[in-house]
């Protein structure tokens, strides 16, 4: 039986925006829709166990029953300090605790408004074979239409490999097959199509360990629109989420699928 673990990477500290993972955000600290979102996925059978990363006394406080704290040590809470050292040391101590994981689904407290359904047909993606990897993408171009936002291409961008097909893991999500495009290899030449919202990734547990990523080059895109797509990083990226929010850009599938 495959075993599928989620793992909430939330440090202290943030740089250009401190305290976000705990300040309130449309009725919640912010990393409560994480958490609810976590819990609905254990509910739904797309994640066997779910643990959160950090050093933050607050984000481990407020984890709910079914979430397993894991202490971030120091060194690997720092500003410098890569996602993939801190989700291997995660899923260290979640081995420790529950057995071998087979596939490991990172889930980032900075995309409030990514839905069940989404992050779900990302796991799905992975957990019945489809690829190696699964990533959230939005296409470029893609704007909200209550506030303007649209994503920007911030580093690696994505092209599809074929077709994208609704329904490809769920009856009301698009999904395809991707390759990623690099912007520091000047023999890229593609230009990429989408970009990859950061919301949630899932990865076979030997291919994360073996290549050391998240993504392998021939992954799996779950499209999501540019309501569910913003990475909260900066102040300017707070405020237009929670436009969107009180906006009700969103709505109730945030929570229940």
């Amino acid at each position: 039986m495959t075993r599928n673990l989620g793992i909430i990477l939330a440090r202290a500290g943030s740089v250009r925006l401190p305290g976000k993972n705990t300040r309130e955000f449309a009725g919640k600290p912010m990393i409560s829709w994480t958490y609810e979102r976590a819990l609905a996925l254990i509910s739904l059978g797309h994640l066997d166990h779910v643990v959160v990363s950090s050093d933050d006394p607050e984000v481990m406080g407020l984890a709910p029953k079914g979430v397993e704290v894991v202490e971030r040590p120091i060194h690997l809470a720092t500003s410098t300090a890569t996602s993939f050292d801190a989700a291997v040391h995660a899923l260290a101590a979640a081995e420790t605790r529950f057995g071998r994981i087979d596939i490991v689904s990172l889930l980032q407290p900075t995309s409030p408004l990514a839905s069940i359904a989404s992050i779900a047909s990302v796991i799905t993606s992975v957990s019945r074979g489809f690829a190696g990897s699964a990533i959230t993408a939005c296409a470029i171009g893609e704007c909200d239409p209550s506030t303007g936002w649209a994503p920007t291409l911030k580093s690696n961008g994505m092209r599809g490999v074929g077709g994208i097909s609704a329904g490809c893991n769920s009856s009301n999500v698009s999904s395809g097959r991707f390759n990623i495009v690099s912007m520091e290899r000047a023999h890229d030449h593609d230009n990429p199509t989408h970009v990859i919202t950061g919301a949630a990734y899932s990865v076979e547990r030997d291919c994360f360990l073996k290549h050391r990523a998240f993504i392998l080059r021939d992954c799996a895109g779950t499209i999501v629109p540019a309501s569910e797509a913003i990475d909260i990083d900066t102040a300017q990226d707070w405020d237009a989420a929670l436009k969107m929010a009180l906006a009700a850009t969103i709505d109730h599938r945030v929570l229940i699928g």
